[in-house]
This record gives C-alpha cells, structure tokens and sequence, in this order.
C-alpha cells in the first residue's frame, strides 16, 4: 500500500509540473463523453457536438467545467439515455448554451458552418409514436395501394417546441443562438427500399448542398447506366435549396456487388472555385460512370496485406462532370482529405506497400504509414509525406494555407511503429496526441504534442476560428477516480476513472 501511494505522488509530482498545453480547457465529470464535430464561430467562439452515453458513474456528482471554471449542474447537459450536446463557447472558454438531443429521437452526421454564420446540420429523424398515432399523411399511388408517412421531430430548445419532421434524413439550420430556423427534408433518401447511408456532407454556394454516402441495391442506381454491377455504391450528390436532386455520380465496385470497403471514411471537400472532391477506397478495385475501370493493384516487390485495396480521388466540376480520377496505385485506404488553394490534399494509409499515388515512397520501417497526397488541380502529384501518425482524428487548412492535422501515435500496438519523429522534428517518447502543420510544399512546420494516457483509443479535432486560434476536442485518461488536473494544471479538477472528455484551446 505504501510503495503504491508513493507511485501515485511520484505520478502526481511529474504530471503537475509537466508544461500546459491549453490556454484554457473545459471537462465533464460522472458522464462519458466524447467530441464528434467543432465549427468556428464568426465570432471568433466554437460550436461543438458531442456524443453522450448514459451517465455511468453514479458515485461521481455530475457537473460539468467550461474553459472560465464555472460548474454546470443542470442534468439535461448529461442525460441519462444516450444523447448527442449541442454546445457554444466563446473564444475565452466560457459555455454560454447548450442542447440535449436524444439520439433515439435524432442523430447527427455532419455540421457546417455557413458563410451566413448559421450552423447548418445533416441530421437523421427517427420514428416517433407521439407524431404518429393521431396525425397521418398519406397519399394515393393507386386505387388500392396507399403509402404512409412516418413522422419523428427536430428539438427546438429556444422555443420550447418540436417540429414534426417525416422520418429519415433532413438538414437542419439552426441560429447561432441555437434555435431552429429551417428544416428541409430529404425525401429521396428516404425510400426503405434503397437502404441509403449518408456519411457526409458540405455547403455548396449560398443556397446549395452536397452530399456524400453510399447505397445498397435499390432505386438510386435502376436509371444509372454503370458499365459493370450497377447494384449499389458509394455517390456524390448535389441538392437545391429544397433538398431537391441536381445532379449525381455513382462509383461501384469493379468485382463485388458493395460499396467501398469502408463507407464511413467516405468524404468530399468544395473549393472556392466550385470544384468537388470526393475520396473513397475499393477492394479489387473500382467502376466509373464515365465508363473507367480501375483495378486495385498487386505490388510484387512487397508483402501482401489481405486483399488488394486502393484509394481514390475524384474531381468533378460545379456541373458534376468528372473533371480526372487519380488512384493510389499502391494497397492503400482512404481516410479523409481537404481543398487547398491550389488543389486537393488527402490522407491514406499504406499498407506493406511503397507507392502513393504515382511515386514511389520511403516507408518508415515498412509498415502501416500515413500518408499525406497533395494533388493539383489538374490532377498531377505534388508530392507524398510519409508519417508514423497511427490515426487521423481531422484534417483542416488553416488561414496560412499550411495543413493541420490532429491525430495520435500508438506506440504501443502490434501493428504500428514506435512513433518519434514527424518530419524533422523530434518528440518526446510519451506523446500520443498531436496537431501537426504542414506546409503547401509538404514540409512539417510545427508539431503540437501532449501524453494524455490515451494510448492511442481516441484521436483529436481540431479547427481554427478567424483570430488565427485552435482549438481541440480530445480525450485524457486517468485512472483509479484521480483528478484530472493531475496531468496538466490547466485541466479542471473533476474526478474520472477512465477518459474524459476535453475542449480547450490550445497553445499553437
């Protein structure tokens, strides 16, 4: 009992006196939590979502510590049901709203924030009994066959009421004072029998959408004149103002009747110029509806992992078509990726494998790398950055047009390399979470890094307000009911057993 006392205090002196690494932090306690989505105020303040699960440790008082040190009380910032928290700081740190949707009632995909200086959500309705039982619309197909919709509802905190919505996906613009101003709903997603999954969406213009998602076999692709299956895949679509279809594109896989091998990392990225990116992944390759085939590669000169995988980038024009695609040409997946001024960067994994994209590449010890890609507008390699970063929480461009990625080391699983270098830059053997600034030519500027005991479970977000200041979603564990200002001073005194939830702003 003594020698283990005594590691305790020998812990406690060693993480107290560590540097800080927030200007200022905010945590929950007695609930878990974990940051899923940031936006940049115009105010130079933060909305953030969070996912919530049921409050699970009761021995704990529930409260939670925004970036000023004020405790919150209020239970409907915890929940006892699984739920999403729609939250606003402003820059300083201080909560000043926050919401609490059920996720049995709504989920949400995606956030954006409009030139408007709205929050704009994509969001999926579910079945509510109350906006059924006693209000059904329906309409005539045929004499004898009669379609029923569904309702559920979109929480309206700020005027204390719901609004019936049809059951599925909608998007949802909400002040910055967070009260809903529209709904729009979704309907061509909407149809059961298409099983339609979106991931992702941005902003098109000042009154247009584009989506990003995946269908399996159903009525998206009956009119689409694919050159193989034509039975489901992964789609890009831009929507009007009303949610209304105006053109969409449809890539399926070359050899198997299914999406990508892993819809989830689906993305796109919309530059100024109206250009639309879109990056996904294929086993055995992948089938274009201009016709192109791309086969997924095997690379002789090195080890096989499992099947043949690759990534790919597509570019399309404001009218949707295809303006070049550009595979991996190495066994690869998909991550994300993000517009730049004069092109697209995106990440990928590699897997035993040493090209990227056309080049190439040093692998560091010739394992899993990520790999950052930037293309050019007209589709030619700038180049390839190689890293020992095991996973990739976002990626952004910041007002400097470097690129910043939040993501961690996992120095400790089987399959990753003990990570202690980015670039030319030396860290230290106990960082796990990083924010890493790459320039426009694929130079690492600048690494911010910190041990948050993680080991590797959670990966950070980031995002940049208009004052040039970041801003992190994040996990810090710590064991045995310990406080967690034991790690870093900065972080407020709450008890936890386990990871908990931190929002902060941080020193980069």
């Amino acid at each position: 009992m003594k020698i283990n006392l005594l590691l305790i205090l020998m812990l406690m002196g060693q993480w107290t006196t560590a540097q800080t690494v927030f200007d200022w932090a905010s945590a929950p306690q007695g609930v878990e939590m974990e940051y899923i989505h940031l936006e940049a105020l115009p105010d130079g303040g933060i909305f953030a979502v969070s996912d919530n699960d049921r409050l699970n440790e009761m021995r704990h008082p529930w409260f939670f510590v925004d970036g000023k040190g004020k405790h919150f009380e209020d239970r409907q910032l915890a929940g006892n049901e699984n739920t999403n928290i729609l939250m606003r700081f402003d820059r300083d740190g201080a909560l000043l709203w926050w919401q609490s949707w059920r996720e049995e009632n709504i989920s949400i995909v995606d956030t954006e924030m409009g030139k408007d200086g709205k929050i704009y959500m994509l969001v999926y309705v579910e079945y509510d009994d109350y906006f059924n039982n006693y209000d059904y619309d329906y309409y005539e197909e045929e004499e004898t066959d009669e379609v029923i919709i569904e309702y559920g509802a979109v929480p309206n905190y700020h005027r204390d009421k719901y609004i019936k919505t049809p059951v599925g996906y909608a998007l949802v613009r909400l002040s910055q004072e967070g009260s809903v101003e529209q709904v729009v709903s979704l309907e061509q997603f909407n149809d059961i029998d298409s099983e339609v999954n979106l991931v992702d969406f941005e902003l098109y213009g000042d009154d247009q959408y584009v989506v990003a998602g995946d269908v399996d076999e159903g009525t998206y692709t009956e009119n689409m004149d694919l050159p193989c299956n034509g039975v489901g895949g992964d789609f890009i679509m831009l929507l009007d103002n009303e949610g209304k279809k105006v053109w969409w594109d449809i890539i399926v896989n070359r050899k198997f009747k299914y999406c990508s091998s892993d819809m989830e990392a689906n993305h796109l990225s919309v530059a100024k110029d109206g250009t639309i990116y879109f990056g996904v992944s294929y086993v055995e390759g992948a089938c274009f509806s201009n016709g192109m085939q791309k086969v997924a590669p095997v690379n002789y000169k090195v080890k096989q992992y499992g099947s043949a995988r690759e990534s790919y980038v597509v570019s399309y024009s404001p009218n949707g078509k295809m303006n070049w695609i550009k595979m991996g040409e190495g066994n690869s997946h998909f991550i994300g990726l993000t517009k730049t001024k004069s092109g697209v960067c995106l990440v990928h994994r590699l897997y035993e494998d040493v090209r990227s994209f056309g080049e190439e590449v040093d692998t560091i010890g010739g394992g899993w790398n990520i790999v950052f890609t930037h293309i050019d507008k007209k589709g030619k390699l700038d180049w390839n950055l190689v890293t020992e970063m095991s996973a990739l929480g976002n990626l952004i461009v910041d007002d400097q047009q470097n690129i910043v990625a939040a993501g961690r080391l996992n120095k400790e699983g089987t399959n990753y390399l003990r990570s202690v270098k980015l670039g030319d830059i030396e860290l230290d053997e106990k960082i796990e979470s990083v924010v890493v600034k790459i320039s426009p030519k694929g130079a690492v500027k600048e690494v911010w890094g910190a041990d948050f005991g993680t080991k590797g479970f959670e990966s950070p977000i980031v995002i940049q307000n208009n004052k040039g200041e970041f801003f992190l979603g994040t996990e810090v564990w710590v064991g045995g009911g310990l406080k967690l200002n034991i790690r870093y001073k900065e972080l407020p005194e709450v008890v936890k057993s386990g990871g908990a939830a931190v929002l902060g702003k941080i020193k980069f």
